[in-house]
């Protein structure tokens, strides 16, 4: 359903005034949650430096969150890698993949990051090479068989079968787009089945269920279904067919502290109104049954092309990056997010 389209003037007025509260109000009280803002100091070495487009997943052995690649605003693709362990981040590689619009899952069974497809030029085909950290280097894994090239494919890791599955993705900025779900076991890709097309979906293992949950993404140009879907190793199913606004370029997790999908931010390109109907600064869950909108009134303003992850250990949404419109003030900003069992929901930015 189209909405009505607000001039852009009144985009940015409103913009601007989002921007304010977000940035200047140091604290800000609601029925359900409170933002606080904490200073971290700037420099190279203290933070990784702005960007969009990485890939994030949190490796639950050493209980930090890895970070690696991306673009920065001069559409620089990086390749550095860095970990945040709750109170700081490092930078502890500098010579990784050159890697932009990939994806990437801990594999908790081989205690290794997996990272796959994503490009490493501005322009040209994406990739279809597989590479795993281990928390003290890069190394790339020769298959014989692997998904074909791709970007932004969903990718998240199943605990029961012990394996990182892979879905979707696009060949190139055409639309091309995917519709097969393999599976990696340390070793070897392994073809497994066919379910919904799309590009940049967001899907996350839901423990409660034994399912993978899948939600937004593109199934072909300026086309964003809003329907959740549901894979148990061998079939798709689709569970819902209305949720949130169809979307891309948003961030999911799953909370397996308080067994919801957690879903921030994106935005729907291509024909859909202004700018400022196209952006999405809500946030959901989703409980396995029906989707739920949380009453967060002020939230990290870069709400595209970021990524987050859940840190079990501290029980905290971890976000970083991103911006609020394409290639425009990409952040360096870190958000965490925490939710209490009687819905209390609030963010700190550091």
């Amino acid at each position: 359903m189209k909405r009505p389209i607000i001039s852009l003037i009144s985009f940015y007025l409103a913009f601007g005034l989002f921007h304010y509260l977000s940035i200047d109000a140091p604290l800000v009280y609601s029925q359900d949650g409170e933002w606080t803002k904490i200073a971290i100091e700037s420099g190279v070495l203290n933070k990784p430096a702005n960007r969009s487009f990485h890939g994030m997943a949190y490796d639950s052995r050493r209980g930090v969150v890895v970070l690696h690649g991306g673009v920065n605003s001069s559409w620089t693709i990086l390749r550095d890698t860095w970990e945040y362990d709750g109170t700081a981040w490092k930078r502890v590689n500098s010579v990784g993949p050159v890697r932009y619009v990939h994806s990437m899952a801990y594999d908790v069974e081989r205690g290794v990051v997996v990272l796959f497809g994503g490009r490493n030029t501005g322009s040209g085909d994406p990739l279809s090479e597989t590479w795993v950290w281990d928390g003290q280097a890069w190394k790339r894994v020769t298959t014989s068989d692997a998904p074909s090239p791709r970007m932004i494919p969903g990718m998240a890791y199943d605990p029961v079968r012990k394996v990182i599955v892979c879905h979707g993705g696009s060949f190139n900025n055409s639309y091309q787009v995917e519709s097969d779900t393999w599976v990696w076991d340390g070793q070897t890709w392994t073809y497994v089945a066919d379910g919904p097309q799309r590009w940049d979906c967001e899907m996350e293992y839901d423990t409660n269920k034994n399912k993978m949950v899948l939600f937004g993404g593109y199934e072909s140009r300026g086309v964003a279904p809003t329907d959740t879907w549901e894979f148990d190793g061998k079939v798709w199913e689709r569970i819902a067919e209305e949720g949130p606004i169809g979307r891309c370029a948003h961030s999911m997790i799953y909370d397996t502290f308080r067994g919801v999908a957690v879903m921030f931010g994106g935005f729907l390109a291509e024909g859909q109104g202004s700018p400022a109907d196209e952006v999405h600064h809500d946030m959901w869950e989703w409980d396995g049954q029906a989707w739920r909108e949380l009453d967060v009134p002020l939230k990290p303003k870069s709400v595209i092309f970021g990524d987050m992850v859940f840190d079990e250990n501290r029980k905290k949404i971890v976000y970083f990056g991103g911006m609020p419109w394409f290639m425009v003030d990409l952040s360096s900003d870190t958000w965490e997010y925490s939710s209490s069992t009687s819905h209390v929901e609030k963010w700190r930015q550091f």
